[in-house]
């Protein structure tokens, strides 16, 4: 039987700990990340804790682009280890699918 909230939870926790990566990789402080982005380090760490599960992608791009890493690529890589995990309900449910297929103006405030 399909369980959406175990999947969901995965998901988190995957997305926290791929984001906390990215921040590590960038050598930031969660300190100083959530000061770059304007939220709490509170919410930092329950972002990479994968207990954030309300997180937006607008966060989510600002994570990525204050750790200088590439939104479609950073996508490209977690849609393609949920195909791994067989998540593919997970990923429909985001949007994750299409995440890679942004609108200009999105692609313009990741690239800044």
């Amino acid at each position: 039987m399909y369980n959406k909230i175990m999947d969901w939870k995965l998901f988190c926790e995957e997305l926290g700990q791929r984001l906390k990566l990215a921040r590590k990789k960038a050598s930031l402080t969660q300190e100083d990340l959530a000061k770059a982005i304007g939220i709490t380090r509170r919410y930092v760490i329950q972002i990479e804790q994968g207990k954030a599960h309300n997180v937006t992608f607008n966060v989510i791009f600002d994570f990525l682009k204050v750790c200088n890493v590439r939104a479609g690529e950073f996508f490209a890589e977690l849609e393609k280890l949920m195909d791994e995990k067989d998540f593919e309900d997970v990923i429909n449910e985001t949007g994750l699918k299409y995440a890679t297929d942004l609108t200009l103006e999105q692609k313009q405030k990741i690239d800044r």
